[in-house]
């Protein structure tokens, strides 16, 4: 199975603890809306919803990782170099517990509840959406339902934009990408505008990855433990195509991406090692939001169709990765009919609700085993066929004072599961679960002005489950044992979200403060025996409470501006698990509990002896320090995972058809393992060039 595959040759311990939602508001383009849009074209923290647009974002980053990693409230976990995941969770909750959404579909696989951050890439992105709290929605679909918090991708094209853009770069470890997006077709009305267009997007990406690694038993050198090594047999490509057509009632998306990932085995690094993971990756979502009035009442419809095909393929001819020669096949459906309706009432009020239907399939298939049919072997594979439908209907309302300073949002979900699982040959149902489970959001937000300065706060409760993926509830026969029994996880969270925009010394000053306390019943978390089986297990209860604060300011010249940013978060957890005494009174495994970032931008605008514009100079520094992560519920020293110290720094210069720059992460070289428990990359340059015409 794929994610036995990745444990043992990524992951090489265990995973951690903890997953799941969204919101926003539908943005339409005077042309042709963004029929798939949930935020506003500004920062609006003051309803719950932060959203970054990409002239914002693409300064200091060339990953959504680089442009996430500085933002207070998340972390994240890269998993070695290009092609390997990157997790994400927000507010002290784990990946798991964190929603990923690309245009409103949620892009976190049932089977594995795990996803890769970058394998969007950041140029196709129109803005990043990140939302923890009660929010107001104009679509009908979306609400907060993650128990941590929920991050949406919004990938669209506008008309306006030039009609083609290329783009390069060169990075270490012989990391290569180049692209290009490009329209193909526009239709105009009689002014000229565009009213329908056809935009092609092709991106090719790869990598060595032969960065130094310490190998703890190198193949010649048993004895030389911890000996730095190129790492063998690690490269990774990436092909993706798309094609969009947008018109004024409804906009297409189809999607092609290959890829392929050569698996290095870490524990001893030999040089004859042909392991690999192929996947071929096919997606077609279709969109509208039409528009009507019935009674002098504006009526909005939201609609979405989507349907992924995922095939992977894991080849070891060598044996090298798992206990034996590998011929493995795996294939994952997933399809879903999203549908809201929302009406405004009056001037105050607005009313949304919607209706969501997904399927999900899991096949697996192993060649190399003679007895992966029958299923027979708790500990061996298993030819086996998996399944998830799920029904939920949403409802939300939100309420504004005439001078916009009182917000008011409630918002509840009743979701429907059915799952199960059978040897892929048979027609008898294995295991059957069937669940039932509400989630609830209430926030209410107030502004004042006091003193020349603009204070808001906002307070909220949210109750939320996380039902178990297939792979957590019915495992591999591998590396994981499945669990039947296991029941979704709950998080009730309280949250007081302050913030100040003012005057320091005559400069333009925010400061914020947000304090929460989450409560978790029978949380998920793995439990690995000492030949590395594991399986999933309910905990009893768990507590989180933390504190996030935040002060950034900024000094605007003449020509010039510079901004800087101080930012840390803090959390202190404990579980109760009477059941498990070692688990019990620990921290939870999977989260750093201390955290401080560091930022400065500086920007500039060059001129000629004319005074003309000539360009725009970005220059971006950042600085983490975070400690306090276990890797496991007991907390152990060998858990323990080693204080992340990181400083990053790009440069980037714009003209008007394009830009240039450089980015370097881990500036400084610095070595430590991470959650998995393995050495983190060091020290890593991009160089890249985006022209357009």
């Amino acid at each position: 199975m794929v994610l036995r595959t990745m444990l043992a040759a990524l992951l090489g311990a265990a995973p951690s603890l903890q997953a799941e939602d969204t919101g926003g508001n539908a943005d339409a383009n005077e042309e042709i809306p963004n029929v798939i849009s949930y935020g506003q074209r500004e920062s609006l923290p003051d309803n719950g919803l932060q959203t970054l647009l990409a002239e914002q974002f693409a300064i200091g980053g060339n990953s959504i990782s680089d442009v996430l990693q500085q933002m207070n409230g998340l972390q994240l976990q890269p998993l070695g170099g290009l092609g390997d995941p990157v997790l994400v969770s927000m507010r002290g909750a784990s990946s798991q517990q964190t929603r990923l959404l690309i245009d409103g579909i949620e892009v976190t696989q049932s089977q594995f509840g795990s996803y890769d951050l970058n394998a969007l890439p950041l140029h196709r992105i129109a803005r990043i959406e990140i939302l923890n709290a009660g929010a107001d929605m104009s679509n009908g679909l979306t609400a907060d339902q993650a128990i941590g918090g929920t991050i949406n991708l919004v990938t669209d094209h506008q008309p306006d934009s030039p009609d083609t853009h290329v783009r390069a770069a060169l990075g270490a470890w012989g990391t290569a990408s180049a692209s290009i997006d490009t329209r193909v077709w526009a239709a105009r009305d009689e002014s000229g505008r565009i009213r329908s267009h056809t935009h092609l997007w092709y991106e090719h990406q790869r990598s060595d990855n032969n960065y130094e690694y310490p190998v703890s038993s190198p193949e010649d050198a048993p004895t030389e433990r911890n000996r730095l090594e190129p790492l063998r047999n690690s490269e990774y490509r990436r092909d993706s195509l798309t094609l969009t057509q947008a018109t004024p009632w409804a906009r297409g998306s189809l999607n092609w991406q290959s890829e392929r990932k050569n698996l290095p085995y870490f524990h001893r690094n030999p040089k004859q090692n042909d392991a690999a993971l192929d996947s071929d990756i096919l997606r077609l979502q279709l969109s509208g939001n039409p528009a009507l009035t019935t009674g002098n009442r504006p009526l909005t419809l939201h609609w979405q169709l989507f349907h992924q095909r995922h095939n992977d393929t894991f080849k070891d001819p060598q044996g090298v990765i798992g206990l034996g020669v590998d011929d493995d096949r795996y294939q994952y459906r997933h399809s879903q009919f999203n549908f809201g309706i929302v009406t405004r009432l009056n001037a105050a009020w607005t009313f949304g609700s919607g209706i969501q239907l997904a399927h999900q399939t899991y096949h697996s298939e192993y060649r190399n085993d003679a007895d992966s049919e029958q299923c027979t072997n708790p500990l061996g594979n298993c030819d086996s066929f998996s399944w998830l439908d799920q029904l939920q209907w949403l409802t939300q309302a939100n309420w504004r004072n005439d001078d916009d300073t009182r917000h008011f949002h409630i918002s509840a979900q009743h979701n429907r599961e059915q799952r199960g699982q059978r040897a892929r040959k048979s027609q008898r149902q294995k295991d059957v679960t069937s669940w039932t489970y509400p989630s609830v959001q209430i926030s209410w937000q107030q502004s004042h002005w006091i003193a020349e300065s603009d204070w808001l706060w906002r307070v909220s409760y949210k109750r939320n489950s996380r039902s178990p993926t297939l792979y957590e509830q019915f495992g591999d026969h591998g590396l994981l044992v499945g669990s039947p029994n296991l029941e979704p996880e709950l998080g009730r969270t309280w949250s007081l979200d302050n913030e100040l925009d003012t005057e320091w010394f005559q400069l333009p000053t925010r400061l914020s403060l947000n304090l929460f306390q989450r409560q978790l019943e029978k949380a998920i978390v793995p439990v690995y025996s000492s030949t590395g089986v594991g399986r999933y297990v309910n905990t009893h209860s768990a507590t989180l409470t933390g504190l996030e604060w935040q002060w950034q300011q900024n000094l605007p010249l003449s020509s010039s501006h510079w901004q800087w940013s101080l930012a840390g978060s803090h959390y202190q957890s404990k579980t109760d698990d009477p059941t498990n005494k070692s688990f019990d009174g620990k921290h939870l495994a999977g989260i750093y509990h201390i955290r401080l970032i560091a930022n400065l931008d500086w920007h500039i605008v060059g001129r000629n002896h004319n005074e003309a514009d000539t360009g725009e100079h970005h220059l971006n520094l950042s600085a983490e320090l975070a400690d306090d992560l276990y890797t496991g519920p007991a907390n152990l020293p060998a858990e323990r995972a080693d204080q992340r110290r990181l400083v990053n720094a790009a440069y980037r210069y714009t003209w008007e058809d394009g830009n240039t720059g450089l980015r370097i992460n881990n500036l400084m070289n610095n070595r430590f393992n991470d959650y998995s428990q393995r050495p983190a990359r060091t020290r890593y340059w991009t160089l890249f060039l985006q022209y357009q015409f």
